[in-house]
C-alpha cells in the first residue's frame, strides 16, 4: 500500500505573458494516503521542469548503447 497520494492541477494559457502572468500554472497537493489529509502544496510547473529532466536522463540512461560522459537536455 501506498504512503502517498497525490494531484498534480496544470494549465497552459498562451496569452498570459501579455498579462504579466506565466503561461504554464498550476499546483500538486501531496496527502498522506491512509487519512487524504494535505501534507504540502507545491508549484507544479516548477515540478514539471524537474520530473521531465529527471525523466529524460533515465531514458538516456536505459536507451543508450555504452556510457556517455555528457548529456544535454534542452
Amino acid at each position: 500500500s501506498s504512503q502517498y497520494v497525490g494531484v498534480k492541477v496544470v494549465s497552459l494559457v498562451p496569452g498570459n505573458p501579455a498579462r504579466g502572468r506565466p503561461a504554464v500554472q498550476g499546483a500538486y497537493l501531496l496527502m498522506d494516503a491512509p487519512t487524504n489529509s494535505p501534507l504540502a502544496v507545491l508549484d507544479a510547473a516548477e515540478l514539471t521542469l524537474v520530473r521531465t529532466a529527471a525523466v529524460s536522463m533515465l531514458a538516456v540512461s536505459c536507451l543508450q548503447p555504452a556510457p556517455t560522459p555528457r548529456v544535454v537536455v534542452v
